[in-house]
């Protein structure tokens, strides 16, 4: 990966991050005044109200891993666009006993793009940390899901238990690892060993939703079913909508809403 203070010129190709998210990006103008140089970056296929001003610490060279995804993403939008009208998986173009990989798609709502991004810029810009231990945490925000279940069914699947021990556990190995920002690895470093045995006890929703953003590439390499992969899709999106949506934003289900603390503490080197 190419030093953060990598020099980019006008009309070059970037990955530009925003928030917790990567984007392909590229450079319209470039200012060299100030102690900073800055890059006027358009994020490809979106909007051009989206584009902004940003430090070379949000750009990165684009690497040969990033036009292979881009190749797989347009890839998959042409054999969608050719396929459907067809209920079959099999495209028109493979030969015979070949099947097309389903690949786990969780859409995230706007509003929780949104609540990602204000998250992001809380603790990178603001130098604030979530207050632990979080109240409620992952546990119980897993458990509310389950809680739900059990008021829609007459009898919960051995499936959705399932879904939610997954989740837990992904959770409880994938914060140390992936779903924490360099100014939370001093907080996480505080807690006792105990403590980093269980962090779904001490961490919280906004953790829990930065899972989301990796669960596509983590459960790829897990190999799954495809059967097993659509029912977990409807699964983790409905566990989006109905438990993960109420808990930012009560007004949308008072039923379902937690009591909402959502203060975040000031982070003193």
């Amino acid at each position: 990966m190419e030093s953060e203070t990598s020099e980019f010129v006008q009309g070059e190709g970037a990955i530009a991050s925003h928030g917790p998210t990567e984007y392909q990006a590229r450079v319209l103008k470039v200012n060299f005044e100030g102690p900073e140089r800055k890059y006027l970056v358009h994020y490809i296929g979106w909007h051009h109200r989206w584009d902004e001003w940003v430090g070379a610490n949000r750009l990165r060279k684009i690497a040969g891993s990033d036009v292979d995804k881009q190749l797989n993403h347009l890839d998959h939008h042409v054999a969608k666009k050719r396929g459907r009208k067809q209920k079959s998986r099999i495209s028109p173009e493979m030969k015979d006993g070949e099947e097309a990989d389903l690949v786990l798609r969780i859409p995230l709502p706007g509003i929780l793009k949104k609540q990602l991004v204000d998250d992001w810029e809380l603790i990178t810009q603001q130098r604030k940390l979530v207050k632990l231990p979080r109240t409620p945490n992952a546990n119980e925000v897993l458990m509310k899901f389950f809680e739900y279940k059990k008021q829609q069914e007459a009898s919960i699947g051995d499936s959705t238990l399932e879904i939610m021990d997954g989740l837990r556990s992904y959770f409880n190995k994938a914060l140390p690892a992936m779903l924490l920002y360099k100014e939370e690895r001093e907080q996480f470093e505080a807690l006792s060993e105990n403590c980093k045995e269980n962090l779904s006890s001490i961490y919280g929703a906004e953790h829990l939703l930065r899972l989301f953003v990796k669960l596509p590439d983590l459960l790829t390499l897990a190999g799954m079913e495809d059967d097993s992969l659509i029912e977990l899709q409807q699964k983790l999106t409905e566990f989006l909508k109905k438990i993960i949506m109420p808990f930012f934003y009560q007004s949308m289900d008072r039923q379902l809403s937690f009591p909402i603390n959502k203060d975040y503490i000031t982070h003193r080197k």
